[in-house]
């Protein structure tokens, strides 16, 4: 039941790619305080519906 959820749940989505934004700007945040350099961009949560 529990996979299922995983593979149809809009909000199970929508937190992953929360996540995956959040850790990126984290990695970014680190990277900024050396010097100014930006690794990747975050993905838009735009697209998520």
């Amino acid at each position: 039941m529990g996979i299922i959820y995983q593979q149809r749940a809009a909000e199970y989505k929508t937190l992953c790619y929360q996540t995956y934004n959040i850790g990126m700007f984290k990695v970014n945040e680190a990277f900024s305080s050396i010097g100014n350099l930006q690794v990747i961009k975050p993905c838009s949560t735009s697209t998520v519906i």
